[in-house]
């Protein structure tokens, strides 16, 4: 997976260079005192140039367009292909999910007992049933 990561970044990192550099030719400008700075045009004429990266030509363009093109679409399939695997995934663990619920024993059935009735304070009072027996 990572491998595959690496190898698409890379080909993505190198249409993108391709890109970058398809329209532009660079040259390097040098002074009297030794700085060196960079330019896509001409150096200004008191300046010594060499051109650095030269202009590409039509073939070449075409060519890395082409590269281009092919390391997007190797993009696009990667993240395809990862969002399947992704979606599999997901559809698997739904799956173990339901079959681990369905080994589950049912929950216990919860019973409301309703609350007992009130007691009276109000009650009669009885006498004993029989007559005291004589001491």
């Amino acid at each position: 997976m990572f491998l595959h990561r690496c190898l698409l970044a890379s080909l993505l990192g190198t249409g993108l260079f391709a890109l970058s550099t398809a329209h532009a030719q660079v040259v390097r400008c040098t002074d009297a005192q030794g700085r060196v700075t960079y330019t896509e045009g001409s150096c200004p004429e008191h300046q010594k140039s060499r051109e650095v990266l030269p202009e590409l030509s039509a073939q070449e363009r075409a060519a890395q367009d082409a590269q281009y093109q092919q390391a997007l679409e190797n993009k696009r399939a990667a993240q395809q292909a990862q969002a399947e695997r992704e979606a599999a995934q997901a559809q698997e663990a739904a799956q173990r999910a339901a079959a681990e619920a369905a080994r589950r024993p049912p929950p216990a059935p919860i019973v409301v007992v309703p609350p007992a009735p009130a007691v009276s304070s109000e009650l009669p009072i009885y006498g004993p049933l029989y007559p005291p027996r004589p001491p």
